[in-house]
């Protein structure tokens, strides 16, 4: 996230906050008018109106915290262009290349896993043929029970690189030895398939 992006969610959570704040006085001011006039409907209205509220700001800030996880893994993690595997200091890279080598990969190695961490339902909309799908959140919370053999040859993409770099970087701190990421679907120039 950069500068711009970071200060652009700062006012939009300052107006959601504003904005959530006034519905919930709003809502209690009318809670107790219609508590002190004996206004029965008025005033489950005006409760269910307050849940929702408090829940949809649940709801908001809680999306905005996972996002937050998922970049500040991001930020603490130093992203490779190359790979090795560092022998003095145990630390394992992943490595980038592009849909072409992953294609020559995919073609020679009938072993490889193909993962993509898009969404299911950007996954069954179009991926690649033999691709499995698990989603880049599942993955960043730790969910890596479809991925058994931490030495398989083990190929990343998502739409446009960003979340694949991401899961590979991941990855590679849970011990993966053999992790590439080639970008985005956008730029796959192959055949995909559909469910």
């Amino acid at each position: 996230m950069n500068k711009y992006d970071d200060k652009l969610k700062k006012i939009n959570d300052k107006h959601m906050s504003i904005f959530a704040i006034l519905l919930i006085v709003l809502a209690l001011i009318n809670i107790v008018l219609c508590a002190n006039s004996g206004n029965t409907i008025g005033l489950i209205f005006y409760i269910v109106m307050l849940v929702i509220t408090i829940l949809f700001l649940l709801i908001y800030f809680n999306r905005y915290s996972i996002k937050k996880e998922n970049s500040d893994i991001l930020d603490k993690q130093t992203l490779s262009e190359t790979t090795t595997s560092s022998t003095s200091n145990n630390t394992l890279q992943y490595t980038e290349i592009n849909a072409i080598q992953a294609k020559e990969i995919i073609d020679s190695n009938n072993t490889c896993i193909i993962l993509d961490v898009r969404s299911i339902s950007d996954y069954q909309k179009e991926h690649i043929e033999n691709a499995i799908c698990i989603p880049s959140e599942t993955i960043l919370n730790g969910n890596l029970s479809e991925l058994t053999n931490k030495d398989a040859k083990i190929l990343i993409y998502c739409y446009d690189g960003e979340l694949s770099r991401l899961v590979a970087q991941y990855l590679t701190t849970q011990k993966y030895s053999d992790v590439s990421e080639f970008g985005g679907i956008i730029d796959w120039g192959y055949d995909l398939v559909s469910e």
